[in-house]
């Protein structure tokens, strides 16, 4: 070894160690009983394994069994019913062949440890996980290689620990890494190494290689066929050296054909599966809900949003978008191959309908090509490290970064605290550094209002009323040693309460109803909500405040939720309603009382 090199190889081991703590910390590999890795969109990736070796991939006869037994997801959420009366997985089945070697140790540690052998007991759950480790372990190490052959060893170390530090690489390498993105990291950085190499000497021995890395990136995520990019232009530094790489190439074409057959051959495996269980030989397989848009591109949303924005939760990465100055002032060769591929890659990223990509911290469709963004990165450091004037902001940012990485990551996992999904501004900030919540703050998860302190110490009482007292309607029941309204499937509206308040505007009001909540409804757009909304005089609502009650509900006693509201000054509105909606939801909960306060002005 190099003594060059020491320290980016320092900085490599730290970081594996780092990876494998976090792991043992958040995954609690100790408590088998609630470590459950292969999940939802995992667990559908997955699902060709366990599916082709122990059940009838178009029958899935086993499902429900897993299902109930291990609840990976809600329900058939990963499969759809094809033409021909077949079940087709919903996603393309490369993953499925990169986790065969972690499936296969899951499968012999099963059979010697006597656990069931169906792909989703315990041995399973550790083995993915050691797995899916290793796999970020080599990621890094590629990673590393490659910026070395660009880079120096201070600079490339700085950078391997900045990405496992200060980024939401950390979360899916350590925690949530059997999704495909730790796996396709580690794909795009083993590309890039074997491209550097390839327009060195181009062999048949790596021209298979690269075909097989791009066809496995295409057959885990179809919109990855992009992979293709690196080993075309990597090295192209200009106009002149497209015209030369264009001619070598010609040369060289039976290599480059070699390349796309052996990419093709890969990518057939699925064209195979869907003629077999769909009939077509292209099928979709994604149902109605995604699919891409190129006129509607969430460019803001993306990046900046506080649901999933990427700079909004890994703001360490503006870094690596401003480097793209640096890197083309100082390695222009390897500029354009980044900056195209980037560029494209986040179009395509961007214009998903789902553009939120579901449950996940920040923006993890984008995780995968930190396998090239790490070379901006880099050399905005390179430019940075010049000057201590520079060098000083730089080290603060990353400290700053790291502990906001480490704070999030926790909430995410460890602490339950962030929300996978559904972000809001007012939550964001309420939660922001902390690591203990009030679960009563996860209310500002739907509303953005909250009263401040100063003025909640000065609520008077404007109306109170108190359900199933002077009459005792159908709904009316003995709950609890006391009468309550019983709200359940079919009642959609508690009865409103509805006051004047045209002559009291500029106010804060704060609605109070007593629930005790004793069946959930996991369906997040069924969830009953409390709500205050403000109406004009034709019943018009011109301003809505509410929340799902199940968010904090406590489900052993009586609960006091309360909602605010500010009625601005020069609102049209007349009327204050407020109540609980019920949205054809399974959740049942009684209803006690509901009060209305405000602020005296």
């Amino acid at each position: 070894m190099k003594s060059k090199n020491r320290i980016s190889l320092a900085a490599f081991v730290f970081s594996c160690l780092f990876l494998l703590t976090v792991s043992f910390l958040v995954s609690k590999w100790d408590d088998w009983e609630s470590q459950k890795l292969i999940t939802w969109d995992s667990s559908g990736y997955y699902m060709y394994l366990p599916g082709f070796f122990y059940d009838d991939l178009g029958k899935l006869n086993n499902h429900q069994y897993i299902i109930d037994q291990y609840k990976p997801c809600g329900d058939f959420l990963n499969e759809y019913k094809s033409p021909i009366g077949k079940y087709v997985i919903k996603y393309s089945s490369g993953m499925a062949l990169m986790y065969l070697p972690g499936f296969v140790a899951g499968h012999v540690y099963a059979k010697l440890a006597h656990y069931p052998v169906d792909g989703f007991s315990h041995p399973y759950q550790f083995c993915m996980g050691m797995y899916s480790l290793l796999i970020s372990f080599l990621g890094l190490w590629f990673a590393r290689k490659v910026l070395l052959n660009y880079f120096s060893d201070g600079v490339t170390a700085f950078t391997i620990l900045s990405l496992v530090l200060a980024t939401n690489y950390l979360n899916y390498s350590a925690i949530s890494n059997m999704f495909p993105h730790n796996y396709l990291f580690t794909v795009y950085a083993l590309l890039v190494y074997l491209s550097i190499q390839w327009h060195q000497q181009y062999d048949y021995k790596r021209s298979i290689a690269i075909g097989l890395l791009c066809g496995l990136s295409a057959l885990s995520r179809p919109t990855d066929m992009i992979a293709v990019i690196i080993p075309l232009l990597w090295g192209v530094d200009g106009f002149a050296s497209l015209k030369e790489r264009v001619n070598v190439l010609f040369k060289e074409r039976k290599k480059l054909i070699l390349l796309f057959l052996s990419a093709a051959l890969i990518g057939s495996i699925q064209l195979i599966y869907w003629k077999i269980y769909s009939g077509k030989f292209i099928y979709w397989s994604y149902g109605d809900d995604d699919g891409l848009n190129f006129l509607k591109v969430h460019f803001w949303k993306c990046m900046f949003s506080y649901r999933k924005g990427w700079l909004a939760y890994t703001p360490f990465m503006v870094l690596s978008v401003i480097g793209f100055i640096p890197l083309y002032q100082k390695h222009k060769q390897i500029f354009w191959s980044s900056f195209v591929f980037i560029f494209i890659a986040f179009y395509i990223v961007f214009s998903w309908r789902n553009w939120a990509y579901g449950g996940s911290f920040s923006m993890r469709a984008v995780i995968q090509y930190y396998a090239i963004l790490i070379f901006p990165m880099a050399a905005f450091f390179e430019y940075a490290f010049k000057n201590w004037k520079t060098r000083l902001p730089l080290f603060l940012f990353l400290v700053f970064c790291t502990w906001m990485n480490l704070i999030m990551t926790y909430q995410a996992n460890g602490a339950g605290i962030m929300e996978s999904d559904n972000m809001s501004r007012a939550y964001y900030w309420k939660i922001f550094g902390k690591l203990k919540m009030d679960k009563t703050e996860r209310k500002l998860i739907d509303t953005d209002e909250e009263m401040p302190e100063e003025k909640a110490s000065a609520l008077q009482p404007l109306m109170q009323r108190v359900f199933c007292t002077d009459s005792t309607p159908d709904n009316c029941v003995e709950f609890n040693d006391s009468k309550a309204y019983f709200m359940q499937k079919g009642i959609d509206f508690l009865p409103e309460t509805r006051i004047d308040i045209s002559e009291k505007k500029g106010r804060w009001y704060r609605i109070t109803c007593e629930v005790f909540m004793v069946k959930d409804e996991p369906e997040y757009w069924s969830q009953p909500q409390l709500y205050a909304w403000l109406s004009d005089e034709n019943l018009k609502d011109i301003k809505q405040k509410n929340y799902r009650i199940e968010r904090i509900a406590s489900y052993s006693d009586w609960d006091k939720m309360t909602i605010d509201i500010l009625i601005p000054s020069d609102s049209k509105g007349k009327l204050l309603k407020a109540g609980i909606y019920n949205p054809k939801g399974d959740a049942k909960f009684y209803v006690r009382s509901l009060r209305i306060d405000f602020v005296k002005q």
